[in-house]
């Protein structure tokens, strides 16, 4: 006896069990699923040879009439096993794609990154490289700036040690008059271009300074020597006129003369030297009729 390991029907012997497997549903229906399961996992490419590799291999030949049921069952069975491999074979292209998609996704987004990284680090180099070149720069100019005002403070300095040093005016307030020389001819020589100038020129413009100061102040010094020769000329005529008029007062005595003396020559101290010798004598004569002094008018 034998048995069919798919149906569990038993036959007389194998050769008879051959036979029912041509027809036995369980056996055809059985290999299509492992061999599907087996296709999923190796992934053929869609052939006549694949299809032929999972389809049962053809049972021996035996002495039995021709069943064109069973043949026609078996070719739609073939050609179910066909398009699901098809339907396969499209749904692990498409997951192909879909991968290949991400991939090439990734890859962008990772050569965007790096190219973002590297604009960036390019940037910052240029950046840096602006700033240093910035730097010089602001240091050239510095030191051309600092080498311009070095040479305009020389070039002045110089000038005021030619115009200055061997200068002795003839007036009393010489300190303070060449003092007030080496201002102005600082701030005179300032706004000119001195560094680009010749020595001589400037030499020039500082004597016309120093000249120019040196007559203000001697005209201011003797107007002064003049006004004190007139101040004291004019206290002095004040002094005599006072003598003249206190003879002609008589019953005055010493004491009384000495005191209005005094009171006059104090009041003569506080003139300028610009007034007149009327106005000396109106002064002096004011004093005295405030000291009650008077003389008679026929005399």
């Amino acid at each position: 006896m034998s048995t069919c390991r798919f149906c569990g029907r038993r036959f007389a012997n194998g050769q008879a069990v051959k036979a029912h497997l041509k027809g036995c549903a369980e056996y055809l229906a059985r290999p299509r699923g492992r061999q599907l399961e087996s296709v999923r996992r190796a992934r053929p490419s869609p052939s006549n040879d694949s299809v032929k590799a999972i389809l049962p291999e053809p049972l021996p030949q035996v002495d039995a009439p021709f069943d064109p049921v069973r043949q026609l069952g078996q070719q739609l069975t073939a050609e179910r096993i066909r398009l699901e491999l098809r339907e396969v074979e499209e749904a692990h292209a498409e997951l192909d794609r879909r991968a290949q998609s991400k991939t090439r996704e990734r890859e962008l987004e990772t050569f965007a990154k790096n190219e973002a990284a590297s604009k960036a680090d390019r940037e910052r180099t240029a950046e840096a490289r602006r700033n240093e070149e910035a730097a010089r720069e602001r240091g050239r100019r510095e030191a051309a700036e600092q080498d311009r005002r070095n040479r305009r403070r020389n070039a002045i300095q110089n000038v005021k040690r030619q115009v200055l040093d061997l200068w002795w005016p003839d007036v009393t307030a010489r300190t303070e008059l060449k003092s007030r020389a080496l201002k102005e001819i600082e701030a005179g020589l300032s706004p000119l271009p001195v560094e680009d100038l010749p020595s001589s020129e400037l030499v020039l413009i500082a004597e016309g300074i120093r000249d120019r100061l040196y007559r203000e102040a001697k005209a201011i010094e003797q107007n002064a020597q003049r006004c004190a020769a007139r101040r004291r000329d004019l206290i002095s005529y004040g002094k005599g006129y006072l003598s003249r008029e206190l003879r002609s007062v008589e019953g005055l005595s010493i004491t009384e003369k000495w005191r209005i003396e005094r009171r006059v020559e104090n009041e003569l101290e506080s003139i300028g030297g610009t007034e007149s010798r009327e106005d000396i004598e109106d002064q002096v004569e004011s004093i005295l009729e405030d000291e009650g002094v008077g003389w008679d008018e026929d005399e």
